[in-house]
């Protein structure tokens, strides 16, 4: 499930992992640290399909570069499912960035489309 893409994400890269409304940007500095969400988009009863969705929050271009590709490459590995108990397929299917000018941060944002065996 996306529990396991996110344990995998926090015990390889070592950032703050935290829920999209979960009370920890802002002022407090906890940057760089990575914000995600996740929805059920479909499920046919075999198969299901999910929108995980992470922000990477940074103070420069440089780390975000270095944590978005260590990011995709720890979610992608080999065919993007392989070693997940449950996963079928997951692939980047989007993104983008932004800068936020009030806690002076970059925003690189990252979708994926997570498809697993129904349970």
């Amino acid at each position: 499930m996306i529990t396991e893409v996110l344990d995998r994400l926090q015990n390889s890269t070592g950032l703050p992992i935290h829920a999209l409304h979960s009370n920890v940007t802002g002022n407090n500095k906890v940057y760089p640290c990575l914000v995600y969400t996740y929805y059920l988009q479909d499920d046919n009863g075999a198969r299901a399909r999910w929108r995980l969705e992470l922000n990477l929050i940074t103070e420069t271009v440089e780390e975000a570069e270095i944590y978005r590709q260590e990011i995709n490459d720890i979610i992608t590995t080999g065919d993007g499912a392989g070693e997940y108990e449950h996963i079928t397929s997951l692939k980047l299917n989007g993104g983008g960035q932004m800068f936020n000018y009030e806690t002076m941060t970059l925003h690189t944002y990252m979708y994926y489309d997570v498809y697993e065996r129904s349970l």
